[in-house]
């Protein structure tokens, strides 16, 4: 009885672990890697970049907490189940407030300043973050909620549903920043996933 009474509260707890460390992986990613050089590979973390860009460096953090608003009230019914909602809740929340908190202090501490790397670092740090976010059952939001819900409904893989999600992004930003830009974007969009995709999936993703 005891035993079967823990294992729960211990999977919750491991499963908080997960979710907070995925979004604080995700937050250092958007905030040394994607914001200086202007990538944005997709999802509302994208589309927050570039909203700030466009209007005078509005809090990237406030504008993905809002823009998750409207997908997480939709996804609630598809996905199905209070679980998954709370903890892309948690994630996006967390999230949110990391990137625009830790922003003063990590700003400008890039690793190289060559674009391309950058656009690497992003594609793995985010993919890490992001995956371990969904280990745990949840998503950070955006349009990785609308990939995951591919993922459940369909059995597309993750970094496959999440690239049919992002192009309009990708497309954007290259308005936006140059086509140039929506390249590195790109780079970073298929690396992410496809590091995600390890983590959530194991090697056998990366064999075929």
């Amino acid at each position: 009885m005891n035993n079967g009474r823990r294992i729960p509260w211990l999977k919750l707890v491991f499963d908080v672990i997960l979710l907070a460390a995925g979004a604080l992986i995700s937050a250092v990613g958007v905030i040394v890697f994607q914001v200086p050089f202007n990538i944005a590979p997709g999802g509302v973390s994208g589309l927050a970049i570039i909203v700030s860009h466009l209007v005078g460096g509005l809090p990237i953090g406030l504008l993905v907490l809002l823009g998750n608003i409207p997908i997480q009230l939709f996804a609630y019914r598809i996905l199905g189940g209070w679980r998954s909602i709370i903890a892309t809740l948690f994630a996006v929340v967390l999230y949110s407030m990391l990137i625009d908190v830790l922003t003063p202090v990590l700003a400008g501490h890039a690793l190289s300043d060559d674009v391309f790397l950058n656009a690497l670092y992003a594609g793995v740090v985010g993919g890490v973050g992001g995956g371990l976010v969904y280990r745990a059952g949840g998503t950070l939001g955006g349009t990785s909620t609308l990939g995951r819900i591919l993922q459940v409904k369909y059995g597309t893989p993750l970094s496959s549903s999440t690239l049919y999600t992002d192009s309009g992004v990708v497309l954007l930003a290259g308005l936006v920043f140059g086509w140039e830009g929506a390249l590195y974007a790109i780079v970073a969009l298929f690396v992410g996933g496809a590091v995600s995709d390890y983590i959530l999936e194991g090697p056998s993703v990366i064999r075929t």
